[in-house]
């Protein structure tokens, strides 16, 4: 029993720890700030990956090396929206328990963090214009 009171704790003090990794204030000077650069940069990334495998010359020639980068950046910010809505209950009281997990999905940066993964999974059970979607 007391095992399970202090796993809770563990849990419970890891999630507050997410949540402070997680806030988007840029100027605070915490080393939590890496987490947010690394963010801005995987986005920049991701941005210019969709930009150069519109052009069919640079898809042939790199086109696995796009792929990859894809599937690296789309991996990175599934983990980490998972990681946001399990932790949302401390961005704010109101995303608590399952239906508040639902309620942030709906948010505004909940919506901007599921379609941002979205288009890669549903091409995965559907054959449609992957990059149009990317490009979204």
């Amino acid at each position: 029993m007391k095992t399970m009171i202090v796993s809770k704790r563990k849990i419970q003090s890891f999630k507050k720890a997410l949540n402070q990794v997680f806030d988007d204030n840029l100027h605070t000077k915490v080393w939590h700030n890496v987490v947010d650069w690394v963010i801005i940069s995987l986005i920049l990334v991701s941005t210019i990956e969709v930009f150069l495998t519109t052009f069919e010359p640079i898809n042939i020639k790199y086109g696995k090396v796009l792929h990859l980068i894809d599937i690296f950046t789309t991996a990175f910010f599934s983990i980490e929206v998972a990681l946001r809505i399990w932790s949302a209950d401390f961005l704010d009281p109101k995303y608590k328990g399952f239906w508040g997990r639902i309620r942030y999905c709906f948010s505004f940066y909940g919506m901007i963090d599921i379609i941002s993964t979205f288009p890669f999974y549903l091409n995965l059970f559907m054959n449609i214009p992957y990059v149009a979607l990317k490009a979204f």
